[in-house]
């Protein structure tokens, strides 16, 4: 029992009121799996949660769980473990010290557990099925919340993004699947006056607009996504998937000696590796290859801002999690000034978030030189070229002057949209070309006018003096990398970004194991990507992956604006050779170079067998010994030999 409330229960307080609910006992208490998300309704016969707040459980296959509970300008977080037997439950919550064991019922809807979440002593807490409705109708995946409705700022007759806007937002609030109301906003949109084209983007999910005097607009339906419930992955001694208030890593190693770690292989000892530890790094060779500015800007500007995802006030922190904290840690860690753009509420308003955002975002990038830009938030394809639109930054102040001026009182439409894009563009300093467009004026899902960068923002900085080819941009958003418009626009580096939408918490957990790998000296950003997705597919069991989960959608691209070439798994343990060889407390890349030339000039080039060198021979991967090409490869990503071409090295802490 409980002796005291921690600060989880006592910040809860003021989600709640307090009253008395039913206390009949309904259901089928079966259930396939449990594994899934729940929204609290409260505990059975006492507190309930308040309208406006939510207490959301996610339950995973690994037997883990994670709590979140959220209101305006407060985030608290928990985790714990759960087990099924038969039709009983043992469930606890850890840092609330919360635990039960008992009978459980679920019946597809209402999950009922028998644990009480605010009161003390025996009692049951009831959840509801994130998109589970007692009618039976499909909702969206959190409680519905009323949103306002802005659609009274635009010329609905003569405005067709906000038209067909609005028609698919209400279909999606009456429980329209979301590809019928995407088709309905189409229709909407076709019929219209003045519209002479109008089509969905390659993926479906976006609308490209052409008006008759040549004017474009969008639809944008591509969102960051929440996670899908249970996922496809297996449980391993590494505890899987990234609970609340805790950062994703990868392994060192494993109590699995089949699971890949941050070295490629599960490095427990061997491969010439007397004794391994991850914590004690090598001595670099040179650091040529790190940034000259040990500066990131983490870029967010909806992170603690609610906007509509699909008519559900959603910000980007419900849905991926704490990854700004995590990302700060990594690079506090290895010594990198952070800068941040982080979107909030303040007196009811959003600050650092829309063109608010976006000013600060040209002040720090005009004014400091970064070897990291992230950003975390939505991104989409736009139709024509089927090329990546750019970040979504978030609503609009239309009582600043200059906006205000221009929009004069009148309703938005289309002239008037372009109008806004031509006065943003002039007002932050960028030249403006409707044909490559700095910035587009869209509406969210509940008509709020908001704003988005596009990758001639990037160009035209770097016309401007800016320079970002030393920098690695990581853009942690939907089709960022679907065309690599945005790396030639930016010209960095190194470039991460996806092919498609994605969910928030799955890519947010990859920004963060990857820049925690990045913190280990000699580690490569080519390295780093793919040994997150080589562990991401070991991870992988049973159906085919949700495709917004589905690691083979990152894209690592080098300065020459390429994918990077893969790295093979004989490489991989050469590279560990030589980062930790022959025991992580006295690793020297330089004396390690030594041993791996040695081995390639008189044992490896002439195919010499395991008798003539028994030290050699352990780093061989299966029945092949290590080619010039693999060695050649392997002395390259620690920075010992150069390769033209391929991209070249971006590491974050030689």
């Amino acid at each position: 029992m409980r002796t005291v409330l921690s600060r989880w229960v006592l910040g809860l307080v003021a989600l709640l009121v307090l009253g008395a609910c039913s206390s009949a006992t309904t259901g089928t208490g079966s259930s396939p799996t449990l594994a899934g998300t729940y929204h609290l309704v409260g505990d059975v016969g006492g507190t309930q949660v308040k309208s406006g707040a939510t207490v959301t459980m996610t339950l995973r296959k690994d037997g883990t769980l994670t709590v979140v509970a959220v209101q305006p300008g407060q985030r608290f977080t928990d985790s714990g473990t759960w087990k099924v037997t038969g039709d009983s439950i043992a469930i606890e919550f850890k840092d609330q010290q919360i635990k039960g064991t008992g009978k459980y019922e679920f019946d597809g809807k209402t999950l009922r557990l028998p644990v009480l979440i605010f009161g003390e002593g025996k009692g049951i807490s009831e959840w509801q099925l994130a998109g589970a409705s007692t009618s039976g109708a499909p909702t969206s995946s959190a409680p519905p919340v009323a949103l306002p409705d802005h659609s009274d700022l635009w010329d609905l007759d003569h405005d067709a993004a906000a038209a067909g806007t609005k028609v698919y937002s209400d279909a999606v609030a009456k429980g329209t699947s979301r590809t019928a109301a995407i088709q309905e906003a189409l229709t909407k949109v076709q019929g219209m006056p003045d519209v002479t084209d109008a089509g969905l983007s390659s993926n479906g999910l976006n609308i490209g607009i052409t008006y008759s005097d040549g004017l474009t607009e969008n639809i944008v339906t591509e969102r960051l996504q929440p996670p899908t419930p249970g996922g496809n992955w297996h449980a391993s001694s590494t505890a899987l998937g990234s609970a609340a208030g805790t950062c994703e890593t990868l392994p060192g190693q494993s109590a699995d000696p089949r699971e890949p770690g941050r070295e490629g292989v599960n490095p427990g000892g061997g491969y010439g590796v007397a004794l391994y530890d991850q914590n004690i790094q090598p001595k670099p060779v040179s650091s040529a290859d790190s940034p000259p500015s040990k500066r990131a800007l983490l870029i967010a500007p909806q992170y603690d801002v609610k906007h509509p995802l699909h008519k559900v006030p959603t910000s980007i922190r419900d849905v991926s999690g704490d990854t700004i904290e995590c990302l700060q840690a990594s690079l506090k860690k290895v010594n990198y000034t952070v800068d941040t753009i982080l979107g909030t509420v303040s007196g009811g308003k959003p600050i650092n978030a829309g063109d608010q955002a976006i000013q600060q975002l040209i002040t720090k990038l005009t004014t400091q030189k970064y070897g990291v830009i992230y950003f975390l938030g939505h991104g989409y394809l736009e139709r024509t070229g089927n090329a990546f639109a750019g970040i979504w930054m978030g609503a609009v102040d239309l009582d600043r002057p200059e906006i205000k001026a221009v929009l004069n009182g009148k309703k938005i439409d289309r002239s008037l949209v372009a109008a806004v894009n031509e006065a943003y563009t002039k007002l932050f300093g960028f030249t403006w070309d409707p044909a490559n467009p700095v910035f587009d004026f869209a509406p969210d899902d509940d008509l709020t006018p908001s704003i988005i960068v596009k990758p001639a923002f990037f160009a035209q900085l770097r016309a401007k003096g800016t320079d970002f080819s030393k920098t690695l941009i990581m853009i942690d958003a939907c089709s960022s990398a679907s065309t690599l418009n945005m790396v030639a626009a930016a010209g960095p580096k190194a470039y991460i970004g996806w092919k498609r939408e994605m969910s928030g918490e799955f890519i947010s957990n990859a920004g963060e194991a990857i820049f925690d790998m990045l913190t280990d000296k000699a580690r490569t950003v080519r390295a780093a990507a793919q040994l997150w997705q080589i562990h991401e597919k070991w991870k992988a069991t049973g159906p085919a992956l949700e495709p917004g989960e589905d690691w083979i959608n990152l894209v690592a691209v080098g300065a020459n604006g390429k994918e990077y070439d893969k790295i093979d798994a004989q490489t991989y343990i050469l590279i560990f050779r030589l980062r930790h060889g022959p025991s992580s407390a006295t690793s020297n890349i330089t004396q390690s170079t030594k041993v791996i030339r040695a081995c390639y000039d008189q044992i490896w080039k002439s195919h010499k067998g395991a008798l003539a060198s028994p030290a050699c021979h352990a780093l061989d991967y299966g029945a092949t010994q290590p080619t010039e090409g693999q060695v050649v490869e392997a002395l390259f990503e620690v920075g010992v030999q150069t390769i033209n071409g391929g991209g070249g090295r971006w590491t974050l802490a030689d």
